[in-house]
């Protein structure tokens, strides 16, 4: 994990907003931002990304995030299964 991403979410607190310019910027993976949005809204911790208006503090920003998460685990799952499979 990148050390300036790692001390943001040792620093963020409940009720903070993280404004970020784009998604890829809070992972170096699928897996790894889906893993880093789940835990900023688990810790209350809301989550703006200014490329594509991603806002977790809307209801519909809450469920595009539980989407990108879900498709992050389906790729992970994918990703398995093909090296299984090798």
């Amino acid at each position: 994990m990148r050390p300036g991403l790692l001390a943001l979410r040792s620093y963020a607190r409940p009720g903070d907003s993280v404004v970020v310019v784009a998604l890829a910027r809070l992972g170096r993976s699928a897996a790894e931002v889906a893993q880093t949005v789940a835990d900023l809204a688990t810790r209350g911790i809301t989550l703006r990304c200014l490329q594509n208006g991603l806002d977790t503090a809307t209801a519909a920003g809450r469920v595009v995030a539980e989407v990108l998460s879900d498709l992050a685990a389906l790729d992970a799952v994918h990703h398995t299964e093909t090296a299984h499979r090798a």
